[in-house]
């Protein structure tokens, strides 16, 4: 009995530890973030980099995604296609 409560205690201090660490990340960023000397070329730059430069991969990404498509849906919506373990009670009528 006690073996569970030692266990689901270790979760519980691993998640709060790693929520922790995100919220310490995120205060950094953000107060980083305001912080003077603001270089807007570098913004304008890093912009133009991840958001134009990005366009033959994201249409890419898409044109095979949209053809893959048909396909899964047709295999997905065959009643003779065998459901994993995980899902059975899930998807059971």
């Amino acid at each position: 009995m006690f073996a569970l409560f030692d266990y689901i205690g270790a979760w519980v201090l691993r998640f709060l530890e790693e929520s922790g660490k995100v919220m310490v990340l995120f205060g950094k960023t953000l107060a980083l973030s305001f912080r003077p000397p603001f270089d807007f070329r570098a913004l304008l730059r890093q912009i133009e980099e991840v958001g134009i430069r990005s366009i033959p991969v994201v249409l890419i990404t898409g044109t095979f995604t949209e053809w893959s498509w048909p396909f899964r849906a047709t295999r997905a919506s065959s009643a003779s296609m065998p459901k994993p373990s995980w899902a059975r009670w899930w998807l059971s009528p």
